[in-house]
């Protein structure tokens, strides 16, 4: 079983987490200087981090910038797709979660950043929380996404 983190809304309770419980942190700056402090900017500081903690994945993002994951392998810069934002209530929320569901269906987080860097993208160019959340229908339209590259569906396994 994997498991995953997003420290939001952080308070005392997500800082006393045992950071060894995680595979998966997802975090944005504010976060990270929280849980980690220090004055250097925190994607300097990821791969350390990475390893002092045991987290497989450390996905920090950066808002209207994007995001970098951090992983065994190194780090990756994923540029958010430039939109005009109306509500960005739901955006973290929207894109951990396309994030999460994308790496569940067994996608690299390369991938798996492009699929919630878009999906984030369609929702704050909506009004609202729940209903600014695009479909996963919404995202097969996007402009440099492959076809087959968004919730192809999965075969079945026999047992």
């Amino acid at each position: 079983m994997k498991t995953a983190l997003n420290p939001a809304p952080m308070t005392e309770n997500i800082a006393a987490y045992p950071p060894g419980l995680v595979d998966i942190l997802i975090l944005n700056e504010s976060e990270a200087a929280s849980l980690f402090g220090g004055k250097t900017a925190p994607e300097k500081r990821l791969d350390s981090i990475r390893r002092r903690h045991g987290f497989e994945t450390i996905v920090l993002t950066l808002g209207s910038k994007g995001a970098i994951p951090c992983e065994k392998d190194g780090l990756h810069f994923q540029p958010a797709r430039k939109v005009k934002a109306v509500d960005t209530t739901a955006a973290g929320d929207c894109f951990v979660g396309f994030f999460l569901a994308e790496k569940m269906r067994g996608s690299g987080s390369k991938q798996a950043l492009a699929v919630a860097t878009a999906a984030a993208a369609l929702c704050v160019q909506r009004k609202g929380a729940s209903d600014s959340i695009p479909l996963m229908s919404s995202l097969r339209s996007l402009r440099g996404l492959r076809a087959n590259m968004i919730f192809a569906p999965r075969t079945a396994q026999s047992t």
